[in-house]
């Protein structure tokens, strides 16, 4: 269901929320907490100030102007896509996500601030990245971390050694 402002829902008990697509430029007057999918991307966001803090689905704030993760979602059951924005740190993001966490396409140089724990793929491809370091402890999925010509084979095979990553480390130096 597509809403038009927060006003919308204030009185419904809707299990989606998608703002995608809207124009809009801040979260305000959002539910603590969604049952289902939040969905505000593609929009003009320069900050999650305001979005809802429990996610049982998916959240999805990629294609905006974010330049932090602070004050979003604190806990996100489903997969967590912050893709296409303008971030230079992961700060604020979730510190475990149910599903893929996908943060490609930004401007971070390091992982500090990203989930501890991410119960599908990891994917940190298309940004600024020197260092690896603050990657998630325990990947369910891949780690994806293409593009990124600051990251050695030595970080990689580090990265291996140190973290519990169920699938491969995927990068342009190859898989490991």
């Amino acid at each position: 269901m597509k809403l038009n402002s927060p006003q919308d829902f204030l009185n419904e008990n809707l299990k989606n929320i998608d703002y995608s697509q809207k124009n809009i430029t801040s979260l305000r007057n959002l539910p603590v907490k969604v049952e289902g999918n939040f969905d505000c991307s593609i929009n003009n966001l320069t900050s999650l100030k305001g979005s809802p803090k429990k996610i049982i689905g998916k959240f999805n704030c990629s294609f905006n102007e974010l330049t932090s993760l602070e004050g979003g979602p604190v806990e996100v059951k489903d997969k967590y896509a912050c893709s296409f924005n303008e971030l230079t740190s992961l700060e604020g993001a979730p510190l475990k996500v149910g599903g893929d966490f996908t943060c490609n396409k930004n401007k971070f140089t390091s992982l500090k601030g990203s989930p501890i724990e991410v119960n599908g793929n990891f994917d940190c491809s298309i940004n600024n990245l020197t260092s690896l370091e603050g990657s998630p402890k325990k990947i369910e999925g891949n780690f994806y971390c293409v593009k990124n010509s600051g990251i050695t084979k030595e970080m990689l095979l580090k990265l291996r050694e140190t973290s519990d990553i169920k699938g491969k480390i995927i990068s342009d130096l190859g898989e490991f």
